[in-house]
């Protein structure tokens, strides 16, 4: 096997349990996010079979594939009933010191963002004092026209994601809730729109929002969630999924030359097949979207959850595993994911435009196609 200078080999098998080297069932779920550091990736989430308070775990793997997670325990205990931490990411900052950010903190248990910092990757980690993190009203709020009203039209954080740009600088987007949309005055002109994405520039530091500058980008985002940015062919790309709650959900894209936009018009992310062996719709192959990330030589890989815990009845079986990653083929900057039940990362060929038949997902929420 022949494997390219800047990628590594990993086999990956979809629709099963991913175990850690341990043979322990990853505990890395509720939108854990992958990183690349000093030639090594990190994953990192919460326990997803604790639903309120569960603690925030780490593995690494050098060859990326499936059984060679090592577990690194856990990074930030939480305390009962705390707002789970969501979406979370590791990052390693130029000057030394890592930094976790997501949503939620483990510790307090208020909404918002919560961003942690250490010496070393494997900890111990602190909580960064950020004055400007807290709960979401210490945030700008913002009618959905875009001009500020200070206390008013609250926008609670939803699903995000850090991002790091070229020159060094760190984003947080994030899917913002429209707590008051529903009740917005008739005759006022205010768009009663749901929920809106908001991009927040970090400080130089990465441990806190800039004070004054901190939103770059703020605007209409009906019925989408568990945002993520990335950036290819010096194009950045703002990924998102469907609220549909834990049920699987198609998954979509703009893209702009800035991130302060303009961005371009919504499309939606190709899945081929679309269908399973029974004919029924599997959207976005069986999962709720969670990542693109860039697996080396501009080759790129889509990472999606399954809930079985937090959703039953969509998930009965949970064997088939809480997480699925498949290839991405580029079609003119279009990206396309097949469906592969087993692949390597580090010989696949990612022009390859063939797909396997699908394999049979559980879940009395996917739809038979009209």
């Amino acid at each position: 096997m022949v494997v390219p200078s800047n990628r590594t080999a990993g086999t990956i098998i979809n629709n099963q349990r991913w175990l850690d080297t341990d043979g322990l069932e990853i505990a890395a779920g509720r939108g854990g996010h992958l990183s690349k550091i000093n030639g090594t990736w990190y994953w990192i989430g919460t326990n997803p079979d604790i639903i309120f308070g569960g603690d925030l775990h780490l593995y690494s793997s050098d060859t990326f594939g499936e059984g060679t997670w090592a577990h690194h325990g856990v990074m930030v205990s939480a305390d009962p009933g705390a707002t789970p931490a969501r979406n979370c990411r590791l990052v390693k900052h130029p000057d030394g010191h890592y930094v976790i950010v997501g949503k939620g903190n483990l510790v307090t248990g208020e909404p918002g963002i919560a961003i942690y910092s250490a010496a070393k990757v494997d900890g111990p980690y602190t909580r960064a004092p950020t004055p400007n993190v807290g709960a979401y009203q210490r945030l700008p709020t913002f009618d959905n026209a875009g001009s500020a009203v200070p206390g008013a039209y609250r926008h609670k954080f939803g699903g995000g994601s850090l991002f790091v740009d070229d020159d060094g600088s760190a984003y947080y987007i994030t899917s913002r809730k429209n707590l008051d949309w529903k009740i917005a005055p008739a005759g006022t002109g205010i768009v009663r729109n749901n929920r809106n994405v908001g991009i927040y520039k970090l400080r130089a530091d990465w441990l806190d929002f800039e004070e004054n500058t901190a939103e770059v980008y703020w605007g209409p985002n009906m019925f989408r969630e568990a945002m993520f940015l990335f950036k290819r062919n010096n194009t950045y790309y703002m990924s998102s999924s469907h609220t549909s709650k834990w049920r699987p959900s198609d998954t979509y894209y703009r893209t702009a030359a800035k991130l302060s936009g303009p961005w371009s018009d919504e499309a939606k992310v190709a899945f081929v097949p679309a269908l399973n062996a029974v004919g029924r719709s599997v959207r976005s192959h069986g999962c709720q979207f969670r990542y693109f990330i860039d697996v080396g030589d501009n080759e790129w890989l889509f990472g999606g959850d399954r809930y079985p815990v937090e959703d039953p009845k969509t998930w009965p079986d949970p064997d088939k595993g809480r997480h699925i990653r498949m290839p991405v083929v580029w079609h003119d900057d279009v990206p396309t994911v097949y469906w592969r039940h087993k692949w390597d990362v580090g010989s696949y060929q990612f022009t390859n435009t063939t797909s396997e038949p699908h394999d049979q997902v559980p879940g009395v929420k996917n739809r038979i196609p009209r």
